[in-house]
């Protein structure tokens, strides 16, 4: 606003304006509270005005706990004149350099100082059989001690598991768990660390291999037998290479090995690799394993009757041997009756045994190392031998008419069986008895 006013010098009379200055009006302020780590700001929420649109400036009085800081003159404290518990007074009073507006009046308090924690978990790519262990680095600007505590989450649930470790068997494989550290000075919480790791999957792994049978021969397949673990309980499948006297013949296949690979003396070993579907584990060798001397064997016999008698001589017609070892075959031959050794060689004199005995002919193959399983014939029975009459006369030698004739008569029976006679007698080409009379009366 502007006011005229009327001025009387001496003797000369003279009329004028001169300009009254007001002082600006006083701004709006702000002074909000902070801990020890953070410079005191005085924020201006609206600034001062000045109706004549002069230049305003601004003075600051500060005073700490009611005590004049008359070396703080503009509107920043820094952080290193505060501590804790301080209570700050600023005036802030606006002017244009020639009038000054009323001082604006703010307080703040130095609060304590929320803690900090920097969260870690380990190990940093953890498998199934590995505990998580959550560790935090504290850090109190009032240098509070502080205390901490843990809260767990899986796949972004809680689970109530407030411990700093976390043993392995609560975890599983593509598991997600977050650790929340929340640091504590005695006064305040601060906010929460957190840290977190995905649950990786850990390599199966071989814990035997071994080879089946232990004595192969060289027409046996081999087979490998592994016993696999898994931490994850993931189902493990194995693949395998075989190895011959050093050079792996067969690979990627399955855990029998083809007898075309192998001969006698070949040392056979199996490695044998584990996979969960994601990972490969170690490879693990078998122990090595000898193929040993096959045995020959007979495979087929060939007799010459499937009946026999006492009069008859019993042999070999065909033996048919093998060897898959190549070697040559040698073969020993017993003979038996109802069990009961008889004979040997490839032949047998069937005199002297009984009527209805089974004859069995045992063929045993020998390669020189190995001797085979003995291998039966099929059964060849004895029957009954007829009885033979080897002399017979009439007696007397000389006879009249009415005498009695009889007659001397040699017989035998190679079966040692009781013998019934039948006579038949002539006269001139007819008969004239039949029965067991061996006398002809007149």
């Amino acid at each position: 606003m502007r006011t005229c006013i009327a001025f009387v010098l001496l003797l000369t009379a003279s009329g004028g304006c001169i300009e009254s200055n007001e002082a600006p009006r006083p701004p709006a302020i702000a002074l909000p509270d902070v801990d020890q780590s953070q410079d005191l700001v005085v924020e201006i929420l609206r600034e001062a005005r000045d109706d004549q649109d002069d230049d305003v400036s601004y003075r600051y009085r500060w005073t700490r706990d009611g005590t004049r800081e008359a070396q703080l003159k503009d509107a920043r404290v820094p952080a290193s004149f505060t501590a804790r518990g301080e209570v700050w007074e600023v005036a802030v009073t606006a002017t244009d350099g020639q009038a000054t507006a009323d001082p604006v009046v703010a307080n703040a308090t130095i609060v304590n100082a929320l803690p900090t924690v920097e969260a870690q978990v380990s190990p940093e790519a953890p498998e199934t059989d590995q505990a998580l262990t959550a560790s935090g680095t504290p850090t109190d600007v009032d240098d509070d001690p502080v205390t901490l505590s843990y809260a767990w989450r899986v796949n972004g649930k809680e689970t109530g598991l407030t411990t700093p470790t976390l043993e392995a068997t609560r975890t599983a494989h593509g598991e997600r768990w977050e650790v929340f550290i929340t640091p504590h000075d005695g006064i305040d919480a601060g906010l929460p660390g957190t840290a977190s790791v995905v649950i990786g999957n850990q390599p199966p792994s071989l814990e035997t291999v071994t080879l089946d049978p232990a004595l192969p021969g060289t027409e046996d397949p081999i087979e490998a037998l592994a016993i696999t673990r898994d931490g994850d309980g993931d189902t493990v499948t194995v693949s395998w290479a075989w190895a011959v006297d050093g050079a792996v013949v067969q690979k990627g296949s399955g855990p029998v090995l083809d007898p075309i690979h192998t001969q006698r003396g070949s040392l056979v070993q199996a490695f044998g690799t584990p996979h969960d579907g994601q990972l490969e584990g170690e490879a693990l060798a078998s122990e090595l394993l000898e193929v040993v001397n096959t045995a020959p064997s007979v495979t087929r016999i060939l007799l010459s009757a499937s009946t026999v008698t006492q009069d008859d001589l019993l042999s070999v017609v065909e033996i048919d041997v093998a060897d898959p070892d190549g070697d040559e075959v040698s073969v020993a031959y017993a003979w038996r009756a109802d069990d009961i050794p008889v004979g040997s060689g490839d032949s047998l004199v069937v005199e002297g045994l009984w009527a209805g005995a089974l004859i069995i002919l045992e063929a045993t193959a020998h390669d020189g190392l190995t001797e085979a399983a003995p291998f039966p014939s099929d059964g060849v029975t004895v029957e009954n031998t007829a009885p033979r009459v080897s002399g017979a006369t009439i007696q007397p030698s000389t006879a009249y008419a009415h005498d009695t004739l009889w007659i001397a008569l040699e017989i035998d029976d190679p079966d040692e069986d009781p013998l019934s006679v039948v006579y038949t007698w002539s006269v001139d080409g007819d008969e004239v008895q039949t029965g067991p009379d061996s006398t002809l009366v007149d």
